[in-house]
């Protein structure tokens, strides 16, 4: 069916060590434009080195704004979505939503049901 996709992803236990900012904005540019990365970067550097409570508090909003993406599935579809929605909306000179419900998901333990799921979704 074209009028919907399927995806088998991994979500790695959240780590107890703090990702680096270098560590954070690798990752960023893997689904933001440079533009974006640059000025989250620069966000980072001026907030990090601030000596006051309101900058530091600032600089760690800004870090959790962006981390708690990566163990967050409901947050990475909605960001996911909404991302190619813009790119197939300005591509095909249209408006709107692509998706009209929310996304479902089903939990799949390591395994025989991980590899019976790839291949649902291969043929698919």
């Amino acid at each position: 069916m074209w009028n919907h996709i399927h995806l088998l992803i991994e979500v790695p236990p959240k780590c107890d060590q703090l990702l680096s900012d270098e560590g954070l904005l690798e990752r960023l540019e893997l689904l933001y434009s440079a533009d974006h990365v640059g000025m989250v970067r620069m966000q980072l550097e001026d907030l990090m080195n601030s000596t006051t409570e309101v900058g530091q508090k600032a600089y760690q909003e800004v870090r959790e704004t962006y981390a708690r993406r990566m163990w967050d599935l409901g947050l990475f579809m909605k960001t996911l979505k909404q991302r190619f929605s813009s790119w197939y909306n300005k591509k095909h000179q249209r408006k709107g939503t692509l998706w009209e419900a929310r996304y479902k998901s089903v939990l799949v333990e390591n395994g025989h049901a991980a590899r019976t799921m790839a291949a649902y979704i291969d043929l698919n």
